[in-house]
């Protein structure tokens, strides 16, 4: 197939993997945000979706973006005999940051929401462009790709690694299977760089640098405050990355079938 024949399909199939993610697992990331603020929940069912409208958005939109670029250069560089470690490496890079660009602002909206008691979507918005102007809406960019470039990078490394070797073949379920695997791994080593993004975009930290934060919540709570809301983490990671590279894969097939 044509790479220009690949686009709409590949741009679809991203995106509702990423939009059935959030639809499906909202709950868990509603409960690790207020985890990170040491905030208490709230109990009603409809706190628990709190954000979602700008969660689905935003996930359909990165999901597709994130493949479609990731695909794109994967085909390029492949063409060109780069080497797999390199092309998964590079291709998971560029397609993460173009992810994060169209990220931060959905999720800086969308954590606000969460923390916030009596304020919805559209008050995010006229909150933070009050507060801090179109700037606002990328408080927390670095930290988010930090946290997005390595997790992305390492998560496509060791799904691809897994399904090339294939150790055990569960046939139509490998993408479910291997890309839970892959996600809950990268889920656990990168919790405490979402820790501190969570702290940046919710204007829980004074500091205004990624190292700043860090090193301040260290000195305050200890390691273990690195670690906050660790289960949450990869438990919402790994239903995540079973839904997100198998629903991918169904998609993507029907599309182009």
């Amino acid at each position: 197939m044509e790479l220009s024949q690949k686009f709409y399909p590949l741009f679809i199939s991203g995106g509702i993997a990423g939009a059935v993610i959030d639809l499906t697992l909202h709950p868990l990331d509603y409960i690790k945000t207020r985890q990170h603020r040491n905030q208490k929940l709230d109990k009603k069912a409809s706190s628990f979706y709190k954000g979602l409208s700008a969660a689905l958005m935003s996930s359909f939109l990165c999901a597709a973006t994130f493949w479609t670029f990731y695909m794109i250069c994967k085909d390029n560089m492949l063409s060109r005999n780069y080497s797999l470690p390199t092309v998964e490496t590079t291709s998971s890079i560029i397609a993460s940051f173009a992810c994060c660009i169209m990220r931060n602002p959905f999720e800086r909206v969308k954590q606000l929401v969460q923390v916030g008691e009596n304020i919805n979507v559209i008050g995010a918005i006229l909150h933070i462009y009050k507060d801090q102007g179109a700037k606002g809406f990328y408080n927390g960019f670095t930290a988010l790709c930090v946290r997005e470039l390595p997790f992305d990078t390492i998560q496509m490394l060791l799904f691809q690694t897994l399904s090339h070797f294939l150790l055990i073949d569960f046939g139509e379920f490998n993408h479910f299977i291997y890309g839970g695997i892959a996600g809950g791994f990268t889920a656990y080593i990168t919790t405490p760089i979402d820790v501190v993004k969570t702290l940046m975009m919710t204007n829980a930290s004074q500091c205004k640098s990624f190292l700043q934060t860090l090193l301040t919540l260290y000195q305050k709570e200890g390691i273990g405050a690195l670690w906050k809301g660790w289960i949450i983490r990869v438990i919402y990671i790994t239903f995540g990355g079973t839904l997100y590279f198998g629903v991918f894969n169904m998609a993507f097939k029907v599309l182009t079938s």
